[in-house]
């Protein structure tokens, strides 16, 4: 019996000794990741929305904020920003946001939230890379555009579905029909199961064959879960919101993304306490950022967060974008306003963000930073907010 139990123990420790082994050997360091400034350029207005794309093998940066103009730039063999187009969108104050890419019926569309004219536009990008506004979809009694911010998309079956809501007590739902034209789908009102009361931010995901997608709400300071329908309907499922243990006090900027066969809701926020809103949150608890677990139902339940300190850029989240590099290895973008800069965090399967580095920008972001792979780079596009500067960079990465 003694043999049999040293046996035992033996075989506990060398199953344990394996699987440490596998552990260590699947592995993957956190690479060493920075940037290199290309390009920088100046603009009349403060930056909100950014934008890059790829037009017939052309990278192009579309650029909007708290200005009257639209600028559109080609991005050159040397890696400069050239201005080829200036649109006028608006006589009021309030400018734009929301630039969003949508392909569909055989044409590429750029959409714009106009937040001064409550307002969503359609415009058709021309072979040399400029811009045709061909439609223009105002806020109706039946909709909630009103100081339209955030902007997202779906292709159902062929079928091209814009989400949008902003500062508004709601959100609505469109199919984007050919030639541009918006019809209405579906408006949800803000109540305490739908949080979009100041939707900031959108993003979907494809989780076990079915289309989910999450808001996150400003004003509301949380987060809502949805199916999508085939006919681009939203679904209600859950919602969570902010505690002690969280922060989407002002929820703002969201990305949900799978890694390794499990899928994750990425949460930031920039508190409104500065805001002289009926919505704002009467008990700062301070800065952080939160990981949700996205279930095969759509459902989200909390699953890490990163607080703030003295090390971190974590103070006014306005933007979160991903780089990633294998169904493994994620990167997360934050862009900061207060804190003025980017701070860079490793994504591992297990859903845990860690820290690897901050960069000091020396301005703040609002929501303006974009990452687009182009020919085998990765280029970063950033908004200078209080300082009204365009810059452009390439994400290297070593390691």
């Amino acid at each position: 019996m003694l043999k049999m139990y040293h046996y035992l123990f033996s075989l506990v420790i060398l199953t344990i000794f394996l699987l440490s082994c596998e552990s260590q050997s699947t592995t993957i360091p956190a690479r060493d990741i920075s940037l290199i400034r290309l390009d920088t350029t100046d603009l009349s207005g403060r930056l909100v929305s950014v934008l890059l794309d790829e037009y017939e093998g052309q990278l192009y940066a579309y650029a909007a904020g708290e200005q009257q103009t639209l600028q559109v730039y080609e991005v050159s063999a040397s890696d400069h920003l050239s201005l080829i187009q200036e649109i006028k969108h608006t006589d009021r104050r309030g400018g734009a946001r929301a630039l969003t890419s949508v392909s569909a019926d055989d044409s590429e569309y750029i959409i714009m939230g106009n937040k001064a004219n409550d307002a969503i536009e359609v415009y058709r990008q021309q072979a040399n890379g400029t811009l045709l506004l061909i439609n223009s979809t105002y806020d109706t009694d039946s909709s909630y555009i009103g100081e339209v911010v955030t902007i997202d998309h779906l292709t159902i079956d062929g079928h091209s579905y814009i989400y949008a809501g902003g500062l508004d007590r709601g959100m609505s739902v469109y199919e984007l029909l050919p030639k541009g034209k918006l019809q209405h789908v579906q408006s949800i009102a803000h109540d305490s199961l739908h949080y979009v009361h100041g939707m900031i931010g959108m993003t979907t995901l494809e989780r076990s064959g079915r289309l989910y997608a999450f808001t996150g709400s400003f004003f509301d300071g949380g987060v809502t879960s949805y199916r999508v329908a085939q006919d681009g309907r939203l679904e209600y499922i859950s919602h969570i919101s902010d505690d002690d243990e969280l922060y989407l006090n002002g929820t703002f900027s969201l990305t949900a993304t799978t890694i390794d066969s499990s899928s994750y809701l990425i949460v930031g926020h920039r508190h409104n306490v500065h805001y002289g809103t009926d919505g704002a949150e009467k008990d700062y608890h301070g800065d952080g950022i939160n990981v949700f677990k996205i279930h095969s139902d759509g459902r989200i339940n909390p699953h890490s967060t990163v607080t703030d300190d003295e090390q971190l850029r974590f103070k006014g989240i306005t933007r979160i974008e991903l780089l990633s590099l294998s169904d493994t290895e994620q990167y997360v973008f934050i862009a900061t306003r207060d804190d003025q800069g980017i701070q860079i965090c490793r994504l591992d399967p297990a859903g845990i963000l860690r820290p690897i580095s901050s960069i000091d920008l020396g301005y703040a972001v609002y929501n303006g930073m974009t990452i687009k792979k182009h020919k085998n780079r990765y280029y970063l596009l950033v908004g200078a907010y209080d300082q009204k500067r365009l810059e452009i960079y390439e994400i290297s990465i070593a390691g």
